[in-house]
């Protein structure tokens, strides 16, 4: 395994810890909302492309935490090997 590999194994296990415990379901419920993720990241009723970028980023960070969590790196590597 390469380092990154490693760096990304060691931190979807520290996630996968804090987010299946109850403290990370708080979390999760927090980052949720706060971060948009169920919600569109353009505002409708006035397009604003500044604002729709920021939205967009604070969505990314939710995602890549799932990203780690569900193991996207991995599923990257098969992907590629193919």
């Amino acid at each position: 395994m390469i380092p990154r590999d490693k760096q990304n194994e060691l931190i979807t296990q520290a996630l996968k810890r804090i987010w299946m415990s109850d403290d990370g379901k708080v979390l999760d419920k927090l980052l949720r909302r706060k971060c948009n993720v169920e919600n569109s990241s353009v505002c409708v009723s006035t397009p604003n492309a500044q604002q729709t970028a920021f939205n967009e980023g604070m969505r990314k960070v939710y995602l890549d935490i799932m990203w780690y969590i569900n193991e996207g790196y991995l599923k990257k590597e098969e992907e590629n090997a193919e």
